[in-house]
């Protein structure tokens, strides 16, 4: 009868420390996917910063383009080209007839195109 106390003491100790295992295996299993959670969170943070710096950079060089172009120029460049206004409706709110308002787009363009070559 001592025999069978000592197998069932050391099987449950057997049994203890593979629970033990078993928990401390779920808890590192649990880690990787916490980990993975987190550099997946901090790959789509870096992501978005890259797309938000992006947008950014092309809203200063929208800005530094629109003052490139003074009065009459600035008007028709910030309706036709930011507004997305066509140029009868420019032509008609300036009170310019609309061949003269193509006449100020085409040259902003052309200024834009030697910008663009130097830039």
């Amino acid at each position: 009868m001592h025999e069978w106390v000592k197998d069932y003491q050391r099987i449950t100790n057997e049994i203890d420390v593979l629970d033990y295992h078993i928990k401390q295996g779920i808890n590192i299993s649990t880690d990787c996917a916490k980990q993975a959670i987190v550099d997946e969170l901090n790959l789509m943070l870096n992501e978005t910063n890259k797309t938000l710096i992006k947008k950014e950079d092309q809203l200063l060089a929208l800005k530094e383009i629109s003052t490139m172009f003074t009065d009459i120029d600035h008007e028709v460049f910030v309706r036709k080209h930011i507004k997305n206004q066509t140029t009868k409706v420019i032509s008609h709110d300036l009170g310019i007839s609309k061949s003269h308002i193509d006449k100020i787009n085409t040259a902003n363009l052309n200024t834009l195109e030697f910008y663009s070559e130097f830039k």
